[in-house]
């Protein structure tokens, strides 16, 4: 079940509240992972749903990691309306930067998207770069602190 869109919903700051998979990949919280994965895959329905007008969308430091940056990315990529994207401090890595990317190649709203403190790495930030190259309506990129320590295994 997606989250519901009434119609006039344009901004919703969802900012530390551990909606995402982060620290819940242990054994016997399975049903925590699939509760928190589930309201991803219910926002990212959200944004594709003909007349929901949310225009920003903040889900900053809510422990998203890849699995949950390629729930929000399904949505990202056919959302008409999304104007402004913070995932910033959350555990995105590589990974999910890839998610993320795809969905920029797709993306014809987005115009400001967060990334700090995301752990992407420098492959991260490449691909989100690379695919800056189909998009031509992102005009802010917040990167800063994306090189976290992932970076030391590339």
């Amino acid at each position: 079940k997606g989250m519901q869109c009434n119609g006039q919903l344009e901004v919703l700051h969802c900012i530390e509240n551990d909606v995402g998979e982060v620290g819940k990949e242990n054994v016997g919280e399975d049903r925590e992972l699939a509760a928190s994965l589930s309201a991803l895959e219910g926002i990212a329905m959200a944004l594709t749903t003909q007349g929901c007008l949310l225009r920003v969308l903040n889900l900053s430091g809510n422990n998203i990691g890849p699995a949950g940056a390629a729930c929000i990315a399904k949505g990202l990529a056919t959302s008409p309306q999304l104007e402004l994207l913070d995932l910033s401090n959350n555990l995105l890595g590589v990974a999910g930067a890839n998610h993320i990317a795809v969905a920029l190649t797709q993306n014809t709203a987005l115009q400001v998207l967060n990334l700090n403190a995301t752990q992407i790495a420098r492959a991260g930030l490449r691909a989100i770069l690379s695919a800056l190259a189909h998009n031509d309506t992102l005009s802010v990129l917040f990167a800063l602190g994306t090189v976290g320590p992932s970076a030391l295994s590339e």
